[in-house]
């Protein structure tokens, strides 16, 4: 992490049950948490899509931002002009990944206005492109 991003930001998916290892994972490597974006996860019946999980299901992922503490100042940081919360039908970037609601990258790019052609995206779907976005697909073994 520290080679990937000396200084920036970390967005990370988040699920309820890890949040709390996430954080203080984050804290440990040097990053403060700065803000977040929920995503409700429904299904095109518009109901919530209820994910199976091993204690309570899950109908919604969190996009946590991280900042490098003490580092980066300079970079511009605008307040996020939309909503913090998005509505969106889960669809499948890959087997067993899902993709990113087009919410997620506006917040993101919001944010940072002046972060275009810096930005950088690990295990993206491999179909889709995004102009502005460095996208690092993994592969599949032959």
């Amino acid at each position: 992490l520290d080679r990937l991003c000396p200084e920036g930001f970390v967005f990370i998916w988040v699920q309820k049950r890890d949040i709390s290892a996430v954080m203080t994972h984050m804290y440990r490597k040097g990053f403060v948490y700065i803000e977040n974006l929920t995503w409700v996860q429904v299904t095109p019946a518009n109901d919530l899509e209820l994910g199976a999980s091993p204690l309570l299901r899950e109908s919604h992922a969190s996009l946590y931002f991280f900042r490098r503490a003490g580092r980066g100042k300079d970079i511009e940081l605008r307040h996020q002009r939309s909503p913090d919360v998005c509505l969106g039908c889960i669809t499948l970037a890959a087997p067993g990944r899902r993709g990113v609601p087009e919410d997620a990258y506006r917040a993101i790019e919001t944010l940072l206005p002046q972060g275009a052609g810096r930005f950088a995206e690990l295990w993206a779907p491999a179909a889709v492109s995004r102009q502005g976005w460095e996208r690092f697909v993994e592969r599949s073994s032959p």
